[in-house]
């Protein structure tokens, strides 16, 4: 009896054990599969291929695609590959081929390619249709997911198509009612689409500058007509401004400025004349206001593009920053710093006795009226006497002279978002004659643009410290996140602080005193300096530089009325309205 059941028993463990070596090679072979077989390898290239298509190797990406379609042309997933690596090629219409020959070919989500994942990093680098792209076949994928459905109402949102955004966020909320980031776009959506508006840019307090109809597509230019190279144009017939040097951001992000719409209004109404405005925060560089005259309307460029092309003062040229002019006596500010920070005693140099003009290497150096006997360097910027600075700069030499120039931005390019010219001085003085025309802001060769006009201003405003100025503050895209921004950055330290006080005691005596008196405003203090000069045989060049209140700057600006006047005649007065209107009083 013992012995039939020890039978049984030792029958029964040779059973199991042949159980055990079945199930164990039955593992083995399924490893083997998994592991080391066909399904697995393909998965593999695909692995890779999505790698390669991160580090930017589309080569190696497609090299892997197409090991994998030797191994099994029909498998969606290979088309899957295919899909996302012309999507991140920005090849919009081979992606959506490849992904719709993936779904037919019956894909299901992998976990492999994590489109949900990829259109969310699209959308934050606004790149909007190929966020739509990923989004779109992830909802084949997998439909009903919330998320999923608030990516793709997002994408097309960003792209203006409202209407298809409204209706992707509604069945979002059926799936998930009450859902928080769904009904927030979807009001953000609904209000865009009542209003027919869009923003694209906004001034520095929010307020739209520039949209974009809902109903029409068409671009509504809101600040009328004086932001309009700034804003610009884009189309066959005309590029400029922003809408030409920023257009990828559009549509799907918003761009703010640092320029107040309202500075910019008054402004424009104050300049009259052919020429430019620009205004500065003076200690962040903030460019808060930038006019150039004459002005086109963007609403009428297509119908009367030959009309203004036609135009003599060449309506497109953005004055502000593009225009180069001789700058006068504006840049007896840089000789004066140049003299006080050389230690040039004022003994060693006044008094000046001026007769209007002076002989100069066979040459007739004029000034601009006979101001006699000039007893010192406030009484020479005060009346802008052309005999005293000559004298000033033939005691400090050239060299001095082009130093402080380049230390206040003359050579030295500006990075802006817009394009710049670069102001200049020579680097060679060949003449007496040329440095007593340098040393007064005068010469052929001597060009400055009114921004860095304005630069001269807000350095010594700003305590010798000239700040990079700077025009766009910040780029949002549709999720509200900031994507590019821009901080008060230090340019250069271009006078002692010292010296900066002292200039613009000199400054303030002007406007009290001298040539900038027009530019006087009742209850505060303005320091300025008037200029002329004659770029061209058309007329003067009238120039004014200035801050205000001199004792607490918020502004600096440079005024130019190009081919208009002398600088105490025709800038001043517009500096005063801007400054008076400007700060409220």
């Amino acid at each position: 009896m013992k012995t039939n059941l020890g039978r049984k028993n030792k029958d029964f463990s040779v059973f199991v054990r042949f159980l055990a070596l079945l199930a164990l090679v039955f593992l083995t072979f399924v490893v083997y599969k998994g592991c080391f077989g066909k399904n697995a390898k393909l998965a593999g290239f695909v692995r890779h291929s999505k790698s390669y298509v991160l580090a930017g190797n589309y080569n190696s990406a497609t090299d892997e695609l197409n090991k994998a379609l030797a191994l099994d042309s029909s498998n969606p997933l290979i088309y899957d590959g295919f899909g996302f690596m012309y999507n991140s090629k920005e090849d919009s219409a081979q992606a959506r081929d490849y992904y719709a020959q993936a779904i037919e070919k019956g894909m299901k989500y992998s976990g492999i390619l994590e489109h949900r994942k990829y259109g969310q990093e699209y959308l934050k680098k606004g790149k909007y249709e190929q966020a739509l792209i990923e989004f779109e076949h992830y909802n084949k994928l997998i439909p009903g997911d919330k998320k999923g459905m608030l990516g793709q109402g997002i994408s097309l949102h960003a792209l203006e198509k409202i209407q298809e955004a409204i209706d992707v966020y509604k069945k979002g909320l059926v799936v998930s009612p009450g859902n928080s980031d769904l009904t927030k776009y979807l009001e953000l959506a609904q209000k865009q689409k009542d209003k027919d508006a869009i923003d694209y840019i906004l001034d520095t307090n929010g307020v739209p500058v520039l949209r974009r109809s809902v109903a029409k597509g068409k671009l509504i230019f809101s600040a009328e007509g004086n932001m309009d190279k700034i804003i610009g144009y884009n189309s066959d017939k005309l590029k400029l401004g922003l809408l030409d040097k920023m257009g990828k951001n559009f549509p799907g992000n918003t761009i703010t400025l640092c320029i107040d719409s309202r500075m910019q209004r008054i402004a424009s109404s104050a300049l009259n004349t052919p020429g430019a405005v620009v205004v500065l925060d003076p200690k962040t560089g903030a460019i808060l206001a930038a006019v150039s005259n004459p002005k086109f309307h963007p609403d009428k460029i297509e119908k009367e593009l030959s009309r203004y092309k036609a135009m003599q003062n060449n309506v497109f040229l953005n004055r502000a920053f593009e225009g180069l002019y001789e700058p006068g006596s504006i840049c007896k500010i840089i000789t004066t710093s140049a003299m006080i920070e050389s230690g040039v005693s004022e003994k060693d140099i006044f008094p000046v006795k001026c007769k209007g003009s002076l002989v100069i290497d066979g040459k007739v150096f004029f000034c601009w009226e006979k101001h006699g006997n000039v007893k010192s360097v406030e009484e020479a910027i005060d009346q802008s006497c052309n005999i005293a600075f000559q004298k000033i700069g033939a005691v400090l030499g050239y060299d001095k002279i082009y130093e402080y120039a380049n230390k206040y931005g003359f050579n030295t390019p500006i990075d802006l978002q817009l394009s710049v010219a670069t102001s200049n001085i020579p680097l060679e003085c060949e003449t007496k004659y040329d440095l007593a025309d340098r040393s007064t802001g005068l010469g052929k060769h001597f060009r400055i643009t009114p921004l860095i006009a304005a630069c001269m201003a807000s350095t010594v405003a700003n305590g010798g410290v000239l700040m990079k100025p700077y025009l766009v503050k910040e780029v949002r895209n549709i999720l509200g996140e900031v994507v590019y921004k821009e901080e008060p950055v230090v340019m250069k330290n271009v006078i002692k602080k010292e010296t900066a006080a002292q200039l613009t005691l000199y400054m303030v005596d002007a406007v009290e005193r001298g040539l900038g008196q027009k530019a006087r405003v009742q209850g505060m203090k303005v320091a300025g300096k008037t200029g002329t000069a004659r770029t061209t045989s058309k007329g003067l060049d009238g120039w004014f530089v200035c801050f205000a209140p001199a004792d607490n700057p918020k502004i600096a600006m440079a005024i130019l009325c190009d081919g208009s006047g002398k600088g105490m005649e025709v800038a001043a007065p517009v500096a005063k309205r801007i400054i008076a209107e400007a700060l409220g009083q």
